[in-house]
């Protein structure tokens, strides 16, 4: 996250708790700071989950920079659990190889855990154009023909 996102994340928390100050002089460059390993989109659902969290009326709540955090590392862990089974195996390289065998196992863990993770055997299938697909199956929904005659 850069700082310009940082400084949205910052007027979302201040649109959510108008009461909360929290733009100071250097508040935008400390929370991007912190923020930076985190994608924009995570860090603004955590504050929009955040900000809806049941309480009781009346019961003051102010959002802080760790709250935010904890959030998206809850979520980050929750697709990390949900793809683990998807993960691909490792290389061959690095049977004989701890710390090759580590640094991929951390940059693969990395990565199952962002939003636009997609699984190996999902990305290594080639993309049809839909002509080829139409022409496979042979009739279109309408029941029209794909070469243009009727079925």
């Amino acid at each position: 996250m850069n700082r310009e996102e940082a400084t949205t994340i910052l007027a979302m928390v201040a649109a959510y708790q108008p009461g909360q100050k929290t733009v100071g002089e250097l508040t935008d460059k400390a929370w991007a700071h912190a923020l930076s390993p985190y994608h924009y989109l995570d860090a603004q659902d955590a504050v929009n989950k955040l900000a809806v969290a049941p309480r009781r009326p009346g019961e003051p709540f102010w959002m802080e920079l760790r709250d935010i955090i904890s959030e998206i590392n809850t979520v980050r862990r929750r697709r990390y659990d949900a793809r683990a089974h998807q993960l691909p195996e490792p290389p061959v390289e690095t049977r004989d190889n701890p710390e090759a065998y580590v640094a991929w196992l951390r940059s693969t863990s990395e990565a199952a855990c962002e939003r636009d993770w997609r699984p190996v055997a999902e990305l290594d299938q080639p993309q049809r154009p839909i002509h080829s697909l139409v022409k496979q199956i042979g009739v279109i929904r309408s029941g029209a023909h794909p070469t243009g005659g009727q079925s």
